[in-house]
């Protein structure tokens, strides 16, 4: 099982997307426009968080929603320190690039190079720089049942994740092909530390975060008192109608992944030194934004950073998403516009990152994709897996769906006890994702909530099949056998 994404509460009553390519407009129109649809959203509960447009590098909109802690009804302030999830991996590029340029590093460089004492020589032999920078090693991730199981208080350092990992055989030949590794990035973090002889974060605070005026940003500790920091909040395993916090579900300290905090201005600050050349310089700027291996529907991933061309525009930044959390940083490069949202709930950024978007530039490629992939997954979960195919056969096809919504929308329904529409939609994520070994695990998780253990070994085994190195499902056959 994969740790991924949940989707939206409801956003009914939210204003309509646009359609098609955007019209120019006045900054004070696009303020206005995206302040109504953001306050629709927090009117009705479905975005709780904060939000920021600037134009030209200063605000245009700044907005807070909802509560930072519900058990006290302490509200979100535009100035709220949420979870990055993912979006840390800007700033871990950043760092590396930097040391490129310094020729501390070499993009080209194996990690063997700066790290001959790394734990699994076929690895470190086999996988550079690049390759770890644009998820191209063939490295998974280091959210694996054990960590899942373990006490979170164990890994507060980079080297404290490595072990979770480092054992792992390569998942393809490095190079070959595109797939997101949040285990990758962890060991640019460590190869920072041993270049430089300090910690990441102690490097990436003095190198990135300072220099770019970033006063509220750091992998700030939970368990330690911070001022004015959110507290993630999820439906995943709570009763019906009811969230609980995501403490427990969550690192105690994020790293070189991920899993720090920021502010929606902290964001822009990074964005305007990035894009000021004041981090790097304009040649290495422009070599982490462009895009280098497809990574989505109208995406590309670069150094740290997706590049999305939509309507002849581009888009540049990252997402950031996990129980509780979601981040958008969209650089609008064409306009002059940046977008930062921060949301203390379970996918919460992704419907007002669609609006603005479109209201920007135009229905994007990931719009359409979005819209599809509700259509279907709404088809699975209330007419059956046969529906939702027919439903895909109609429309020309899956047009991008992500295998990680379908996964995410697979354990909402078998957390709210939906065992059988659960089924019908890990049904569709397997016939979308056919060669997905975690397609066929979570299957194999929901036949085994409904006690077909039959159909349950079928899909473990057919996911060992296919990655040999899926712990979850080595695991879950050896219980299954009683051996």
């Amino acid at each position: 099982m994969t740790i991924v994404l949940r989707r939206a509460a409801a956003v009914a009553a939210a204003l309509p997307l646009l359609a098609g390519a955007a019209l120019p407009q006045h900054p004070d129109t696009i303020a206005l426009r995206a302040g109504a649809y953001l306050d629709s959203l927090g009117k009705c509960g479905a975005f709780s968080g904060a939000a920021l447009v600037a134009k030209d590098g200063q605000p245009i909109l700044v907005r807070a929603y909802g509560d930072a802690e519900r058990s006290f009804n302490v509200a979100n302030r535009s100035d709220t320190k949420f979870n990055l999830g993912s979006m840390g991996k800007m700033f871990t590029a950043v760092a590396v690039l930097q040391l490129v340029e310094r020729g501390s590093l070499s993009l080209d460089g194996l990690i063997a190079d700066y790290a001959p004492e790394y734990p699994n020589p076929d690895v470190a032999t086999r996988v550079t720089i690049r390759q770890l920078l644009t998820h191209t090693s063939g490295l998974g991730n280091y959210w694996t049942r054990d960590f899942i199981q373990a006490s979170k208080d164990r890994f507060r350092e980079i080297r404290d994740y490595l072990p979770l990992f480092t054992a792992d055989s390569l998942r393809f030949p490095p190079g070959s092909r595109y797939a997101y590794s949040n285990a990758g990035f962890m060991v640019l973090g460590y190869l920072i530390e041993r270049v430089t002889g300090r910690s990441y974060f102690e490097y990436v605070r003095d190198n990135v975060y300072r220099p770019a005026g970033m006063a509220n940003t750091d992998a700030y500790e939970v368990d330690y008192v911070v001022a004015n920091r959110a507290v993630g909040y999820t439906t995943a395993g709570a009763r019906p109608g009811e969230v609980k916090s995501n403490l427990f579900l969550h690192v105690v300290k994020g790293g070189a992944a991920g899993g720090g905090y920021s502010t929606v201005g902290d964001l822009l600050a990074f964005a305007n030194a990035l894009l000021a050349n004041e981090l790097l310089s304009p040649e290495y700027t422009a070599l982490a934004v462009g895009g280098k291996v497809e990574s989505g529907p109208g995406t590309r991933y670069g150094f740290g950073f997706i590049e999305q061309t939509a309507n002849g525009s581009r888009i540049v930044g990252h997402g950031g998403g996990f129980y509780g959390i979601s981040g958008y940083l969209g650089m609008f490069v064409d306009q002059g516009y940046t977008v930062a949202l921060l949301s203390n709930a379970d996918d919460g950024t992704a419907a007002p990152a669609a609006y603005i978007e479109e209201l920007l530039v135009g229905e994007t490629p990931q719009a359409r994709a979005r819209k599809l992939t509700e259509r279907a997954l709404d088809e699975a979960a209330h007419r059956g897996y046969t529906a939702a195919v027919r439903l895909l056969e109609r429309s020309g096809g899956a047009g991008g769906i992500p295998e990680t919504a379908v996964n995410a929308r697979g354990y909402q329904l078998l957390a709210a006890g939906k065992t059988d529409a659960a089924i019908a939609v890990f049904r569709l994520n397997v016939h979308l994702y056919p060669r997905s070994a975690n397609a066929h695990d979570s299957l194999g998780e929901a036949y085994l909530a409904r006690g077909d253990r039959k159909q349950a070994i079928a899909c473990y085994e057919r996911a060992v099949a296919l990655d040999p190195g899926q712990a979850s499902s080595v695991a879950m056959l050896r219980k299954l056998r009683g051996k």
